[in-house]
């Protein structure tokens, strides 16, 4: 695949999806991206390595021979690494999410309406989650 003269780096969605039928994507550098026999593929860490993963991706390191091919195909290229973080963040604030209490596992409220939230009332929603202080709750004896 030609990219434009001046990208770094691409935003790609796995063909395959999760355990749970959901869509991966990442922000990963060109040079991990090759074709074979008319498919695009990405050089991909090992699990081992995950969490190295953004600040390999953001200095473009060359990807190992260890590393595993997967199936993808480009969302969008970009021109650096900031970029590709905005342009992520971007798509995922105005993506509209669906959710049901018949969802979620551990909900105690009957009911299957779905609601819709994005923008401004995602934000407000997810704002509003309290956070989860692990040294806390180990400290407590939790």
């Amino acid at each position: 695949m030609e990219y434009q003269k001046d990208t770094t780096h691409v935003i790609i969605q796995f063909n395959k999806e999760t355990k749970q039928g959901k869509a991966s994507i990442d922000l990963v550098p060109i040079s991990w991206t090759y074709i074979e026999n008319n498919t695009l593929y990405c050089k991909y860490p090992t699990k081992e390595n995950y969490h190295k993963i953004d600040i390999m991706s953001k200095v473009s390191s060359a990807h190992e021979t260890s590393w595993k091919g997967y199936k993808i195909h480009v969302i969008k290229e970009v021109g650096n690494y900031e970029q590709g973080v905005r342009r992520m963040n971007r798509a995922f604030s105005n993506t509209v999410i669906h959710s049901s209490n018949a969802e979620e596992k551990y909900s105690s409220e009957e009911g299957d309406d779905i609601v819709d939230l994005s923008g401004n009332e995602l934000k407000k929603c997810l704002k509003d989650i309290p956070s989860y202080d692990i040294a806390e709750k180990k400290n407590n004896g939790n």
